[in-house]
């Protein structure tokens, strides 16, 4: 497969909502990323959009494009609403994002390892998701309760993530 492409792509979307599920907003990226880019699967990427920057990932899908994940704080950010048109550029980002492992998650681990190391089987997107869902909750309590029902949904077998 060609290497990955450092330079920007440039590209102009729609904003859709994804109408199943949780309804989430995305931009499809036109080209061709696996050749762009020299690689399979989900592509961490850089986004522009007007002065903005974001890191992202391209997100395969079934019908051959990617799309990247428009959060609210981003649609916010640079003033779109579903339909809208957005320019925008695209380069590789070479960076691994950094794992921050709460307190709360990290006192479960010390205290049952069997979950610490299904936590690190997971894919590292799903790890990042579930630091990030315990690490927002304001109070220590909602932190600890958490970290707790990701301890409870090890443990039942009420999801099975990773290989």
């Amino acid at each position: 497969m060609a290497g990955k492409s450092h330079s920007a792509h440039s590209f102009t979307s729609e904003l859709y909502k994804e109408k199943s599920g949780i309804g989430f907003h995305y931009i499809e990226f036109p080209k061709d990323a696996e050749k762009i880019f020299g690689k399979k699967g989900m592509i961490r990427v850089l986004l522009e959009v007007g002065e903005h920057q974001f890191r992202r990932a391209l997100i395969p899908t079934s019908s051959g494009f990617h799309r990247i994940i428009m959060g609210e704080e981003i649609r916010k950010a640079i003033g779109v609403k579903t339909g809208d048109r957005i320019k925008a550029q695209i380069r590789f980002d070479p960076t691994v994002p950094e794992l921050v492992i709460p307190e709360e998650l990290q006192s479960i681990f010390d205290m049952e390892p069997d979950v610490e190391q299904q936590f690190h089987s997971l894919a590292p997107g799903m790890k990042r998701q579930i630091c990030l869902w315990i690490s927002e909750g304001k109070k220590v309590e909602t932190r600890v309760n958490r970290a707790l029902e990701i301890l409870r949904r090890f443990q039942s077998g009420r999801f099975k993530f990773g290989k």
